[in-house]
């Protein structure tokens, strides 16, 4: 990982792979871009500076600025070989998501992310017929649109790539995945999850935005939509 200077958005860096990853046709090279877009909004976008790719546009009403540092309800730590980063809630200095315990895998027609859970109350990752709490007992979730009758253990009419985490205290936090691709998430007991896009050509989009939402508390008042 490169330095991390400053953009009018925030902060941008280079992320750069010591070491092939044995993926076909994996990419190298990363440009990593990241936006506090509010107090309680935290916006990361990786993608291959090296070609233009189709990119999901966020809806109107996204803030173009960063958010005062002083107000943000979060830290941010990143590590730089094997990269990922580590956010914090600032009022207690829970872990809220660790990318750190996997490495990050981009290429072409695959990409991984795998981050740990503040708690095992994780609900979202829609549409499926399943309980309000998610089965962590590594479960495996599809998202990918199809028209059938609600029933267990299938990917159903919508895609939302976007969980709550319900922490010990009452506090929760919430991230949402934008990407156009199929998606796979494998929950896991630790707890912990990993989200997998693949795609099925080159000229699909190859851009993650990762976008974390701090809630001030369990309600979902405070939740914005995403």
């Amino acid at each position: 990982m490169g330095p991390l200077t400053p953009t009018t958005r925030g902060l941008e860096a280079t992320l750069t792979r010591a070491t092939p990853s044995y993926l076909p046709k994996y990419i190298a090279t990363l440009h990593l871009e990241v936006t506090e877009e509010a107090a309680g909004c935290l916006h990361l976008t990786f993608k291959d500076p090296s070609s233009q790719r189709y990119e999901v546009k966020l809806p109107a009403g996204v803030p173009q600025s960063p958010a005062d540092t002083q107000d943000v309800l979060y830290t941010t730590e990143y590590q730089a070989e094997p990269f990922g980063f580590i956010v914090r809630r600032k009022s207690n200095g829970r872990v809220i998501m660790n990318t750190t315990v996997a490495p990050l895998l981009f290429a072409d027609q695959y990409l991984q992310l795998s981050t740990t859970l503040a708690s095992s109350l994780v609900s979202g990752l829609g549409e499926h017929y399943t309980p309000l709490l998610l089965d962590l007992n590594w479960t495996s979730v599809t998202l990918w649109n199809r028209d059938m009758a609600p029933h267990a253990d299938a990917n159903l009419y919508g895609s939302h790539p976007f969980y709550i985490v319900q922490e010990d205290d009452g506090l929760a936090h919430g991230a949402f995945l934008l990407n156009s691709n199929a998606i796979e998430v494998m929950l896991q007991p630790t707890p912990a999850l990993t989200w997998v896009a693949i795609v099925e050509s080159w000229t699909s989009t190859f851009l993650w935005v990762l976008i974390l939402k701090v809630l001030y508390d369990s309600t979902f008042r405070s939740l914005a939509i995403l």
